[in-house]
């Protein structure tokens, strides 16, 4: 279970964006922010189910490309790229030094896998993965408030995840200053928030169950399956037939000029597209996607970066939301989820 709960005191600072270090970003407003709420999209909801959506709420809040100094990492090379990685959670900086390019991978909510050892870093002490091949992965520990303002109350423990790899000599180096970084800002409740981020990334700030809580007519809600990441929901719905179905919801980063998987579909006028993997059983039915593409991209690439086009490429992105069920009602549930996410 993630978010894993403990009452601590801690002290009444705001969980604010001054350490936002991508170049551009605006000073926070001088107001406290409203503490983090969730929905319970009409479900009486186990407390493990309000946990983990309280902790996935809170995660994303923060922008773990704000992690990225270019100036901390000088001494490696020049930081040419700093961009979402896959989803929104991830993002990925690559830093070119002579005929080399590095590269840096920062995931908020990252997972804390058994085979890991104790790493000392400026500051304290994270975790380094044992069982991977090459490159430098390390983990560090976040306890952060459950409201996602600082203040006398739970908090819950999560990490943030750095791995280095491609680097010239010691590839831990770069990520423990990352991960050092990281340590002093989660000590001090100083994290960037994707709200002062240069570039916000499409749908960053939405909350993927919130299509759950608005199903279309004739289906109903019936359980949560999984909700601890910020950016993947699942869940059970009845359908006008009285069946249960399962359904997923995923926001998932995308190349800008990559070409869209599957035939094209109508969603309430909004373009998406229908893929099916087949190879269901014959008892079980066929499970397909439905994507549609949120308006807007991002662009990571630092001028007069010496990649090349291919590589710069990578560094162009957009969002697509991913729906995935039953070929009988993926593309209406699909609908229905295009009103929330403009």
């Amino acid at each position: 279970m993630r978010g894993i709960r403990a009452v601590l005191a801690v002290t009444a600072v705001l969980l604010a964006g001054c350490t936002q270090l991508t170049p551009g970003s605006p000073m926070p407003e001088p107001a406290a922010r409203a503490p983090v709420t969730i929905d319970t999209y009409g479900l009486d909801l186990s407390l493990r189910d309000r946990s983990d959506l309280q902790t996935a709420a809170v995660l994303r809040i923060i922008d773990p490309c704000g992690f990225v100094s270019p100036g901390q990492l000088s001494k490696y090379g020049e930081v040419v790229q700093v961009v979402p990685y896959l989803g929104p959670e991830r993002c990925r900086a690559l830093v070119h030094s002579g005929s080399d390019t590095g590269s840096l991978m920062i995931e908020v909510g990252a997972y804390k896998p058994d085979t890991v050892t104790d790493y000392p870093v400026d500051g304290g002490t994270v975790s380094r993965r044992m069982d991977t091949v090459g490159g430098c992965e390390l983990i560090v520990p976040a306890r952060l408030p459950v409201t996602g303002v600082a203040g006398p109350g739970d908090t819950f423990l999560d990490h943030i995840g750095v791995t280095a790899g491609e680097f010239a000599g010691d590839e831990c180096a770069p990520a423990a200053d990352v991960a050092a970084k990281i340590l002093a800002a989660v000590r001090d409740l100083k994290l960037p928030l994707r709200r002062y981020a240069t570039e916000i990334v499409p749908g960053g700030f939405y909350d993927p169950c919130a299509a759950a809580g608005h199903l279309p007519t004739g289906w109903r809600l019936t359980r949560l399956a999984t909700v601890g990441q910020p950016y993947d929901c699942t869940f059970y719905a009845n359908g006008p037939d009285g069946k249960e179905q399962y359904f997923g919801v995923r926001l998932e980063i995308d190349r800008a000029d990559a070409s869209a998987l599957g035939a094209p579909i109508d969603l309430n006028g909004r373009p998406g597209t229908l893929y099916c993997p087949g190879g269901a059983a014959p008892d079980m039915p066929d499970n397909c996607f439905a994507d549609f593409i949120l308006e807007g991209e991002v662009d990571g690439n630092r001028s007069g970066s010496p990649l090349s086009k291919v590589e710069m490429a990578y560094g162009r992105v957009r969002t697509t939301v991913s729906v995935y069920g039953i070929r009988a009602a993926v593309e209406t549930v699909a609908a229905a989820a295009t009103a929330l996410y403009r």
